[in-house]
């Protein structure tokens, strides 16, 4: 696959000059983002026990899931996308109506684009950070099986309304004991494909995937959101 970079220039606010339908209207965007559920671990560039400073991901395929019942897809709306989720990524031309969810299909990347880390190469998910005491740390997945963020049931979406596609990070991290891991030799500690850890990060990212109506109307996750809480949590299909 060689993917698309998303452009830094069309990132969040996915409006009318990045955008657009044949009606000239903007189209239902979902905003890729980023949160944490635990204080201990953070965003860059706060402090705290473990922060997330870089986390890049590649997906091959997004489609809606349509209907009262869940139960049919949608086209493919957004193909062959990598992009850095803490800046956020806008994938467009999510259809307008009747809709429970959003079906991701992460994509091992074959080419890294330029501007996305080498750490990238053969995987479909990086994650890159510090803990408390410097110590830098890598995850990644070769991941590329969908994952399905649906909601209990249908809800409508309208043309120029949009949903928030969230991760947590925090869940990234929950089954690791990032001091523990061994560093190598470039003084980087790391888990992936062939480590111990990597089903317990695995199993973190797949669960970390939450939805949101964008409550606020402007593409970000903000209080209005916290206050409203997910409307679903993804899993594996």
């Amino acid at each position: 696959m060689i993917a698309r970079l998303v452009s830094i220039m069309c990132l969040v606010f996915g409006a009318v000059g990045c955008f657009g339908t044949d009606t000239g209207n903007p189209p239902v965007a979902a905003s890729l983002l980023v949160r944490s559920s635990d204080p201990m671990v953070v965003v860059a560039p706060a402090s705290a026990e473990v922060v997330i400073e870089r986390a890049w991901i590649s997906i091959g395929d997004v489609r809606a899931v349509l209907g009262d019942a869940c139960d049919h897809v949608s086209a493919s709306y957004d193909t062959d996308v990598v992009g850095e989720v803490i800046d956020g990524i806008v994938l467009t031309g999510l259809p307008a109506g009747r809709t429970c969810g959003v079906h991701l299909v992460p994509a091992v990347v074959l080419e890294v684009p330029v501007a996305a880390p080498e750490g990238l190469l053969d995987r479909s998910f990086f994650v890159e950070g510090r803990l408390a005491d410097g110590t830098p740390f890598e995850l990644s997945t070769e991941h590329a099986a969908g994952l399905d963020v649906i909601a209990s049931s249908g809800f409508d979406l309208v043309e120029g309304a949009g949903v928030l596609v969230v991760f947590d990070v925090a869940r990234w991290v929950a089954g690791l004991d990032l001091a523990s891991i061994p560093i190598g030799a470039d003084g980087v500690a790391r888990v992936g494909p062939g480590t111990p850890d990597i089903a317990a990060f695995g199993a973190g990212f797949v669960g970390s995937v939450e939805l949101y109506l964008d409550a606020g109307g402007d593409g970000a996750f903000g209080p209005a959101e916290v206050a409203a809480g997910p409307i679903a949590q993804s899993h594996a299909p």
